[in-house]
């Protein structure tokens, strides 16, 4: 929603209200659309609605206006467009905040996984082809990284070495590892 607070217009050098300047406000605010989301003005005495308060100068608009709460100012000089648009505010309700929140969750969620399997290819790139393809892991780009799995196990396959590192149960006792 558009909301002027202030508009004055008149010759260019001059910014406060004075015989060269004039309090535009209602004739501004007038303007703005019936849903309120938009205001568009060909600056021009006779397009704002009043007599050339300083012949033969150059003239402007300055308003001021609030757009949805966050307020602004903005000069416009005769012969220009001053043009606002409003995006369309929709105030949150409970559901809207819940749908959110997924929102959030899932992009962040997705983002999580997406570098959790990126860490994992260069941990297995390491593990099953040594320095150099870790290595090789880490410098490909970030959308390639999902080769790395399948081309390690059809390398170690054909190799004849078709191994995983076998997982041996850690007990912690007293703050120390121990291996059974």
């Amino acid at each position: 929603m558009i909301e002027i607070i202030s508009a004055t217009y008149g010759d260019a050098s001059v910014t406060s209200i004075s015989g060269s300047r004039v309090d535009v406000k209602s004739q501004v605010s007038s303007q703005i659309s019936t849903d309120g989301q938009t205001l568009v003005i060909n600056v021009s005495p006779a397009n704002i609605g009043v007599t050339d308060p300083a012949p033969q100068k150059t003239k402007s608009l300055i308003v001021s206006f609030r757009v949805n709460g966050e307020q602004t100012s903005r000069t416009t000089y005769d012969g220009s467009t001053f043009a606002v648009s409003a995006p369309s505010y929709v105030p949150k309700t409970p559901a809207g905040y819940v749908l959110s929140l997924i929102g959030d969750v899932w992009t962040n969620g997705a983002t999580a996984l997406s570098v959790f399997l990126y860490f994992f290819s260069i941990s297995l790139a390491y593990h099953l082809g040594g320095v150099a393809m870790g290595a090789a892991a880490t410098l490909m780009p970030f959308s390639t990284f999902w080769f790395f799995a399948p081309l390690l196990f059809v390398i170690s396959a054909f190799n004849g070495e078709v191994y995983w590192v076998p997982v041996r149960p850690v007990i912690m006792m007293g703050g120390r590892r121990r291996r059974r």
